[in-house]
């Protein structure tokens, strides 16, 4: 009889936004070939007094966008969040509900283990299910920056979450080391970088382009941490003060985008700069439409002021796409400057632009073999698994 994991989630992809927390639904289903796996995602919708007042009452629990799977057991679960309340009661009242729909679950299938992505909510809520079941909870983190945006009920929840798990995972060196200078805790954090399917991001994938456009890239998110601006300047800088004889198309690729206002605040630094016929701006598109982007790719630039891993960056450099990175940290544990990437510090726009020319006329070039074999030998199918599966075990013993 295969072991049992449940795995606790607030990003899982959905129709609307495909992208958000794909990376979890691929990990999942890595894992079925080895346990039996469920996965419980828990939406909460933010709840206003006005709409307490429409409704007449407190509303129970409602399903809102499903998410995608074909291959595996998906429960969601919709939560309202009455976020007009004081914290200790908005959250006990979310956690309450939340907790009470999982102990339904474990009395028909009981899991050996929960496995919890990142201490709020779904590690605050293994915890609580953990000290009434006793069934013991792995918590991933992807970054340790919640306590810093937690008010102090929810922050200490964390801190308790965090140092009461069976094993802290970290997904890349530099969230280790914060974790173990903020905390005492009960293990020292497993380092288990995210899984990047190297079979479909593969040198051997790309698409050789017939009409010799130059294209650059970068996948990013709608949020100031993301750095866009900088991408652009660096952009603008380069068509500006290099000399440009074949075409060059630019996708600007954006996942997780709720609101239409933050694309318009992007078009206007685009059309400040007089970038408009140079930049596509492609949003929401699926992890195969991802791969089929970059399959096509002369050079991929990430801007990112903080990542806690990088996974688009990495799937490049898997595809042996030359790439320029911010040096934020994460990026170190697999980008080696000159052999699989460049790193340039934050906001130099002006020397991304010198690296896009370089790449662009051929200066710097890269072996892409070897681009891939980077990724390959840290975070393939058998490497995420065998790393995963050994903490597991573990936690078995």
């Amino acid at each position: 009889m295969l072991q049992r994991i449940l795995l606790l989630t607030s990003w899982y992809p959905t129709t609307e936004m495909p992208q958000l927390g794909v990376f979890i639904k691929q990990q999942a289903e890595l894992l079925s070939e080895k346990f039996e796996v469920k996965v419980v995602v828990c939406n909460s919708k933010p709840i206003g007094r006005k709409k307490i007042i429409q409704d007449f009452s407190f509303s129970q629990n409602t399903k809102y966008n499903q998410s995608i799977s074909k291959s595996l057991d998906v429960i969601n679960f919709g939560i309202d969040d009455y976020v007009f309340l004081y914290d200790k009661l908005r959250f006990s009242i979310l956690m309450y509900r939340y907790v009470s729909k999982l102990k339904e679950l474990i009395l028909s299938w009981k899991p050996d283990i929960i496995h919890a992505h990142d201490p709020w909510i779904a590690g605050v809520v293994a915890n609580k299910i953990s000290i009434i079941t006793k069934i013991p909870y792995v918590l991933t983190s992807h970054s340790p920056f919640a306590f810093y945006k937690a008010s102090q009920f929810v922050h200490k929840l964390i801190k308790e979450t965090i140092s009461k798990t069976n094993q802290l995972i970290t997904v890349g060196y530099q969230d280790k080391r914060i974790y173990e200078s903020l905390l005492t805790l009960k293990n020292k954090p497993v380092v288990i970088g995210n899984y990047i399917n190297t079979e479909i991001f593969n040198p051997k994938e790309k698409i050789k382009d017939k009409s010799q456009i130059f294209k650059i890239t970068q996948i990013t998110r709608p949020f100031k941490i993301k750095d866009i601006p900088t991408f652009l300047k660096s952009i603008s800088y380069f068509f500006n003060n290099y000399q440009v004889v074949q075409p060059i198309h630019i996708s600007l690729i954006i996942s997780d985008v709720k609101q239409n206002s933050a694309i318009d605040l992007i078009k206007q630094e685009i059309n400040s700069l007089g970038l408009n016929n140079h930049i596509e701006i492609i949003c929401n598109i699926s992890n195969y439409e991802v791969a089929k982007q970059l399959a096509s790719t002369n050079l991929y630039i990430s801007t990112s002021f903080y990542e806690t891993f990088g996974i688009t960056v990495a799937e490049a450099i898997a595809m042996g796409i030359p790439t320029i990175v911010v040096d934020n940290g994460a990026a170190r544990d697999f980008v080696t400057d000159y052999e699989n990437g460049l790193l340039v510090e934050m906001e130099d726009y002006k020397k991304i632009a010198e690296y896009i020319n370089k790449i662009y006329t051929k200066e710097i070039m890269f072996d892409e073999n070897i681009m891939h074999q980077s990724i390959v030998s840290k975070y393939s199918k058998e490497k995420y698994l065998e790393n995963l599966v050994s903490v597991y075990n573990k936690v078995f013993a």
